[in-house]
C-alpha cells in the first residue's frame, strides 16, 4: 500500500476517534490545511517527512504508526521521550546516522541509493547537501528504515538509539568524504 494511504487511514481513525476536524487539526498541528486534506483525499502521493513528523507530534506517537509500518517497529511511547526536533534537526540527524551506518557496515552511499531503489545519486547528494532545510522524500526515508530495520524516529533523533554500537575506531563519528569514493 502506498505511502500516502497508510497515512490516509491513520489519519482518518484519528480525527474521528478524537472527534477532530479536519480544519481545527491542521491549525493546532501547524500543517496546511490543503496538505491535510491532500493526504485525506490521497492526492499527494509522497507527504514530506516533516508533515509525518507533525502529525506523529501532534497525536504523540511513533512517525512509524503514522506510516502504517510493521508493529514491530513501533517504539513504545510508555517507555519513551519524543524529542521535539525541526527540519534541520531531521536533516543533521539523518545525515549523522547515514554517516555512521555507512562506515559501519562499510556501504558505498551510491551502492545504499541503488539497493533501497531510488538511485545512485540520492543519498551522496543528500550528505553532500549544504541547506539544512534540504531533505529527501518521505519515501526514501522510509526506505532507509526498512533497510536499516530501525524506527523512522530513531533514524532522524525523535528518539535516543535502542542500540549502541561500541567503535574502536576513533573516527567513526566523523562524515564520510564523498570525493574520495
Amino acid at each position: 500500500m502506498a505511502l500516502v494511504n497508510q497515512i490516509q487511514i491513520f489519519l482518518k481513525d484519528k480525527l474521528k476517534t478524537n472527534n477532530l476536524k479536519r480544519k481545527s487539526f491542521a491549525q493546532e498541528s501547524n500543517i496546511l490545511y490543503q496538505t491535510v486534506c491532500n493526504i485525506i483525499n490521497s492526492a499527494r502521493a509522497n507527504p514530506e517527512l516533516e508533515t509525518i513528523l507533525k502529525i506523529a507530534n501532534y497525536f504523540k506517537c511513533s512517525m512509524d504508526e503514522v506510516i502504517g509500518k510493521n508493529k514491530n517497529f513501533f517504539i513504545n511511547q510508555k517507555d519513551c521521550n519524543f524529542q521535539i526536533i525541526n527540519s534541520e534537526d531531521i536533516n543533521t540527524n539523518l545525515k549523522c546516522f547515514l554517516n555512521k551506518k555507512l562506515k559501519e557496515q562499510n556501504i558505498n552511499p551510491y551502492q545504499l541509493g541503488i539497493t533501497i531503489g531510488f538511485g545512485q545519486d540520492v543519498i551522496p547528494k543528500f550528505l553532500k547537501e549544504s541547506n539544512p532545510k534540504k531533505m529527501f522524500t518521505s519515501t526514501v526515508a522510509v526506505a532507509l528504515s526498512d533497510y536499516f530495520q530501525v524506527s523512522l524516529d530513531e533514524m532522524i533523533g525523535r528518539v535516543k538509539p535502542t542500540t549502541t554500537v561500541n567503535s574502536s575506531d576513533e573516527n567513526s563519528d566523523k562524515d564520510i568524504d564523498l570525493n574520495n569514493l
